[in-house]
């Protein structure tokens, strides 16, 4: 092995299509529902803004190992039943 390699002439992978990006705006109505319009024809996905920050949250939280169960587990559970105080 090495303690060096160069890669100053390397490529990128033609096989790895490149990451969505993300845009964030804050149209008028009128904008917005020309927007859901075009995604429907395109087969895009359109996501409002204020539910984008809960989609990457959600995202980040079921990549930890166990976290989808206890969420669910969570959902199923009578509010009621629950104690305010944290023991955390």
């Amino acid at each position: 092995m090495r303690d060096r390699y160069d890669f100053s002439d390397s490529i990128s992978n033609p096989y790895v299509s490149k990451p969505l990006k993300t845009t964030i705006m804050q149209p008028a109505e009128d904008i917005v529902d020309y927007l859901r319009q075009l995604s429907v024809r395109n087969g895009t996905v359109f996501v409002p803004a204020n539910n984008q920050k809960n989609i990457q949250e959600t995202s980040s939280l079921l990549k930890i190992s166990g976290m989808r169960e206890s969420i669910q587990e969570g959902i199923k559970e009578d509010v009621s039943s629950c104690s305010k105080d944290l023991d955390w």
